[in-house]
């Protein structure tokens, strides 16, 4: 999933695009001793400011943290476990816009599907968190 979406964006905006904007796309990426993002899109320091460094080095701007998780109907946990890095992104990260982008093989209602409460949504999560989701409709069956 990780890698679709890696081509997918990379593929969409074109290298051009992306190196002229000084942005790049970085999986795996290691935000702390604790954390790694699943991709995360950053901006580089200017092309003079990035000679001869290591491009680890060379990073402007955290622009967007994107978490994404693909299980069966059994796992909860790990849905929470990255709800939680969200969490803990939001706080380091202020001006980053987070994605979470869940898979879970299970029958929901489409009015409770949201892996974020109430509470979340009207606090840090609210304009800073996008959930992309699919799972199974309880109502007709359907992959949604």
């Amino acid at each position: 999933m990780k890698c679709a979406l890696y081509y997918h964006i990379r593929s969409k905006l074109g290298d051009g695009w992306l190196k002229a904007n000084r942005l790049r796309v970085i999986s795996e990426y290691h935000l702390n001793d604790e954390y790694r993002a699943d991709l995360a899109i950053v901006k580089l320091v200017k092309k003079e400011d990035r000679k001869g460094k290591h491009l680890s080095t060379c990073i402007e701007s955290i622009l967007s943290i994107i978490e994404l998780k693909h299980k069966g109907a059994q796992a909860i946990n790990p849905f929470y476990e990255d709800r939680n890095k969200l969490y803990s992104y939001s706080k380091q990260y202020p001006n980053a816009q987070l994605y979470a982008g869940f898979i879970h093989e299970e029958y929901y209602n489409v009015n409770n599907s949201s892996w974020f409460d109430g509470r979340q949504t009207s606090n840090w999560a609210k304009g800073r968190v996008c959930e992309l989701l699919g799972y199974w409709s309880e109502d007709d069956e359907a992959l949604f």
